[in-house]
């Protein structure tokens, strides 16, 4: 913001850190505030894409893509899926969390366990020598041999899919119950504004769809080529993303795809394919923060409520403390949204173009 100043006919005092006129002082202020923020805060921050995607939509470097969050999960899950029914993982989060929805049986090392199990008994049948007419019967009727589950595969899909929309409806009502507490308690009447939320059932859709087509096309493909290979998490993984079309969710996507890349380098490191370079997660997160700051102060409006909220905190608020106004002539719009506010200067320390601009 400094460098900032320079260019501009403003002190920084008068753009930037508007709550205090000494520079030394404001910064050192904003950093024991950071600190103290900071060690209450934990995870990863990653260069937060959908910003700077709505801001390159804002200022037309970019076409919007209707529901483009789909694409962008459809090819994160493609590799995920794969590696999930790998007997290595690319990256173990990721596999936790799949396991935790999906359930161990479709994970890789029960795949390698079933399959070693399998071709351990004599007389199994070879289901890859039936017309696909006979295939689809049979997927109908009863299991392969190396399904996971006990009964028949429709039943199998059925059942997950049913299971599916109640965990994804009960997590969503969850998340919405939370910031709602204390007013339960006062108005109980509360909790069915909150069960009729229409994003209870998208929530459901979502997973249940996620589940359901993830579990029946790893059937399927065991049905197809009588055994279990790991591009049929791939094809699994493609098509069960496509359950983002009942619940919008662009930040999980966004979350999931700098996952898989992450996990992509580090096998890519870990294989010598790639330079493994130092303090570059810590470089990731300067940058990722940077931005986040950066885009916050010229065009807020691009920033998800919940970045704002984390850079408000972060900051003890201070970042709605810049005087905006003073960047508008410049071709940005970084005033909308701050019309009524004016930072409370000292007048002996602000040049007469500022005072003149004051309400």
């Amino acid at each position: 913001m400094t460098v900032l100043s320079k260019t501009l006919p403003f002190s920084c005092y008068e753009l930037g850190h508007c709550w205090e006129p000494v520079c030394s002082k404001a910064s050192f202020e904003i950093c024991i505030i950071s600190f103290i923020e900071s060690c209450k805060i934990y995870g990863v921050v990653y260069l937060a894409s959908e910003s700077l995607w709505n801001t390159a939509k804002e200022y037309g470097y970019a076409r919007p893509i209707p529901q483009g969050e789909i694409l962008v999960f459809a090819g994160a899950m493609t590799i995920l899926g794969y590696y999930f029914r790998s007997e290595k993982p690319l990256s173990r989060m990721i596999n936790t969390i799949l396991q935790f929805i999906l359930g161990l049986g479709e994970s890789g090392y029960m795949v390698q366990s079933r399959q070693a199990s399998v071709a351990s008994l004599s007389g199994t049948p070879c289901t890859k020598d039936l017309s696909w007419r006979e295939k689809l019967v049979e997927l109908f009727r009863t299991k392969h041999a190396t399904c996971p589950h006990e009964r028949g595969c429709l039943l199998y899909f059925a059942k997950n899919a049913c299971k599916g929309f109640i965990n994804g409806f009960l997590l969503q009502l969850a998340v919405n119950v939370l910031p709602y507490l204390p007013r339960l308690i006062r108005t109980p009447s509360t909790v069915l504004k909150i069960l009729r939320n229409h994003r209870n059932t998208e929530a459901g859709l979502f997973v249940a769809w996620f589940t359901c087509v993830f579990k029946s096309m790893c059937c399927v493909g065991r049905w197809w080529d009588g055994t279990e290979y790991p591009y049929h998490g791939a094809l699994a993984g493609a098509l069960s993303a496509f359950g983002m079309y009942f619940y919008s969710a662009p930040s999980l996507a966004s979350y999931i795809l700098w996952k898989t890349f992450e996990g992509l380098y580090e096998n890519g490191c870990n294989a010598g394919y790639l330079p493994r370079i130092p303090g570059s997660v810590e470089f990731l997160y300067c940058l990722s923060t940077g931005y986040l700051f950066h885009t916050c102060i010229i065009d807020c409006r691009n920033l998800k409520p919940s970045y704002r909220r984390f850079l408000g905190q972060l900051t003890w608020q201070r970042i709605f403390q810049y005087n905006r106004h003073l960047l508008n002539p410049y071709g940005f719009e970084s005033g909308k949204g701050f019309e009524d506010y004016w930072p409370n200067y000292d007048l002996t320390k602000v040049s007469e173009a500022v005072k003149v601009m004051g309400p």
